[in-house]
């Protein structure tokens, strides 16, 4: 078994950003497994491609450097996606429990001051209610159901191709957990 040090210099140097690993890795491993759930599986070249749509998605809805996105639902591979787009972008994933009750909900996401949300439909009720005390309510997308214009595969698989901008700095923020 390799070491640690011996695993990080078997790839190609990169500058420390979520992009910039992955983008190391894939040169080696375009057409092995990156992640499976379920019946679902990409590869690395799959996921890179669905993640750089992701992105350009985010940014159409004005998602830039240092914006919050929430994403309140079950562990799933939109999870891994949307984390890799927004750290492509600058900007910041916001992970909510879906568990969390309207008080805790509604704590986070005003704290947070979230652009958007993405949430699971078993989440809509609460996120809803606090979407409609918001001055600006935060743009969102739904992430199971039916398709449709703001569910989360429509909107990646509608986005435009588009330039996204150079990685932001390694010591940018990707994610703010709250406990």
């Amino acid at each position: 078994m390799k070491n640690p040090l011996d695993v990080l210099n078997s790839y190609t140097a990169h500058d420390g950003t979520l992009h910039g690993a992955f983008q190391s890795r894939l040169a080696v491993k375009q057409d092995e497994v990156f992640v499976r759930q379920d019946d679902r599986t990409f590869t690395w070249t799959e996921f890179g491609v669905r993640y750089e749509h992701c992105a350009a998605a985010l940014a159409a809805r004005g998602v830039t450097a240092g914006s919050r996105v929430a994403i309140v639902g079950r562990n799933d591979i939109a999870h891994i996606v949307t984390l890799f787009a927004l750290a492509r972008l600058g900007a910041i994933m916001v992970p909510l429990n879906p568990e969390f009750g309207l008080r805790e909900m509604r704590y986070v996401l005003q704290h947070a001051d979230v652009e958007g949300i993405l949430a699971d439909t078993a989440t809509l009720d609460r996120v809803e209610a606090v979407r409609a005390e918001c001055a600006t309510p935060p743009w969102l997308l739904t992430l199971d159901g039916p398709p449709g214009p703001n569910h989360y595969d429509s909107v990646i698989n509608a986005a435009a191709p588009m330039t996204l901008p150079a990685n932001a700095p390694a010591s940018s923020t990707c994610v703010i957990i709250y406990t």
